[in-house]
């Protein structure tokens, strides 16, 4: 299964309670493997700096399309594979399709020693996770 329950933050008194969520689609996130985003990134960058179109562009939109290919083909070969520890994951939000990112300046507020995490309609490596299990044994 790709799939990740979604639990109300609880304390540690409280027995875990299940979500009060209308649409089980605004919880669902898929697990991938990790994208590769380097190329869609170079052409964003150029985008932005230039609005004309170039033979530049042009190039990097080919590179991007390439790069966007080969995401979908190792998505589908990593498609029913276990998830491991040690493994690097990207969440993709079902209902939004945006991944899950971590922020690199705005602590949580509900966890002020962690990042906090957001959306991110753009792939980069702040949507990398790693697995890890809560315990070391």
């Amino acid at each position: 299964h790709a799939r990740l329950a979604v639990a109300q933050h609880h304390s540690s008194r409280s027995k875990l309670k299940e979500p009060n969520v209308a649409n089980v689609h605004a919880a669902t996130f898929q697990v991938l493997a990790p994208n590769k985003y380097k190329e869609n990134k170079r052409l964003r960058n150029m985008q932005i700096k230039t609005r004309r179109e170039s033979k530049h562009i042009r190039g990097a939109e080919k590179l991007a399309e390439g790069e966007r290919r080969a995401n979908e083909m190792e998505q589908q070969r990593q498609k029913g594979k276990d998830v491991v520890y040690g493994e690097i994951i990207q969440l993709k939000h079902e209902f939004s399709q945006r991944f899950v990112a971590v922020s690199t300046v705005t602590t949580s507020a509900l966890e002020p020693y962690n990042m906090q995490t957001e959306l991110s309609a753009d792939n980069s490596k702040k949507c990398q996770f790693r697995v890890l299990p809560r315990y070391k044994v």
